[in-house]
């Protein structure tokens, strides 16, 4: 991050430069939240990891929200290179925090040693995932679900600015109506996840987000294009922390950050072409895109409903939890 600001007090800021810290960034930030996700049952016991993952997607939702005001503030007082510094002292600030973290420690794997052994434990993380047919059935659904949402949720902030017209204040009303929806979908994910099955609750918070996408074009101001982005946030939010859930509970400590990482592949794998077919479409029209992403995941949707997904649970009762551990 420091790098952008002291190439432009040096005078030799370019558009290279941009792509090589942008490159590193999301590389960086890919493997912080796999490690995010991952660390969790280490921090919590099992009866709590649907409270935690609703915290942490509150968390998230409430930065998204507050973030970009704080941001333009900065940027407005202190100018965009100089506002920077901020960003790096916070990364610093946060780095030091992590000694605070109390966490039960897993055994390291001392196999890896080379890059060629790490690539090894990848792909046996691949396997282990892929074996597994409830994670193999959610993988391949949740890839086209994806698809049809990367492009349409993009194209969001496009549709609003330039084709219904809203100013910048009503844009911002919308966004934080987005982050609300995140921060909803977290605040009752503990009792949503203890209340109704699992895999019914993914299936139908998906075909939730297929109506909120298709009715989305459909708006022409602020307040019921917030509604539906709300709506559409809410039910992407309850159906990440699902999934995560997932994983948490079911995979070994010493796999689980594997296992997340060959998840995020497979789901997300459709994800770039989905905003290349998304940026073409919307030179035509924009509401085909967010129409055409609604129908994907409806289809998707209902194929995955005649599968045996509909039938998975895997809630953490913390009821049931303290029965078994009592037997």
């Amino acid at each position: 991050m420091s790098i952008l600001p002291i190439s432009a007090s040096f005078e030799f800021f370019n558009i290279i430069i941009i792509f090589l810290v942008a490159f590193v960034l999301d590389i960086c930030i890919a493997i912080y939240r796999i490690a995010d996700i991952s660390i969790i049952p280490q921090l919590v016991e099992k009866k709590h990891l649907p409270e935690a993952n609703g915290i942490m997607q509150m968390a998230i939702s409430t930065a998204e929200a507050i973030g970009p005001a704080i941001s333009g503030l900065l940027i407005s007082t202190m100018g965009l290179f100089n506002s920077l510094w901020i960003n790096f002292a916070t990364f610093i600030m946060l780095l030091t925090t992590l000694s605070l973290i109390r966490y039960q420690k897993t055994e390291p794997n001392n196999n890896i040693s080379s890059p060629k052994q790490l690539w090894s434990s990848s792909i046996q993380g691949l396997h282990y995932t892929l074996r597994n047919p409830l994670f193999r059935l959610i993988l391949i659904w949740n890839l086209f679900v994806n698809f049809g949402l990367s492009g349409a949720v993009l194209m969001i902030l496009f549709h609003l600015k330039e084709i219904i017209g809203l100013t910048s204040s009503e844009i911002g009303l919308v966004m934080t109506m987005s982050a609300l929806g995140g921060i909803t979908s977290g605040a009752l994910f503990s009792r949503i996840q203890a209340i109704f099955s699992s895999g019914k609750m993914l299936l139908m918070s998906s075909l939730t987000t297929s109506l909120a996408l298709f009715l989305f074009p459909f708006q022409d101001n602020w307040f019921f294009s917030g509604i539906m982005v709300f709506i559409l946030m809410f039910s992407v939010g309850l159906n990440s922390r699902l999934i995560h859930l997932l994983f948490q509970s079911s995979v070994p400590a010493n796999k689980l950050g594997r296992v997340i990482s060959a998840s995020r592949l497979i789901s997300t794998l459709l994800a770039p072409v989905s905003v290349l077919i998304a940026g073409l479409i919307a030179k035509i029209n924009s509401d085909y895109v967010f129409i055409g992403g609604s129908i994907i995941i409806a289809i998707s949707t209902i194929i995955a409903l005649n599968t045996n997904l509909k039938e998975a649970n895997w809630s953490v009762n913390a009821k049931s939890i303290a029965n078994t551990e009592s037997q």
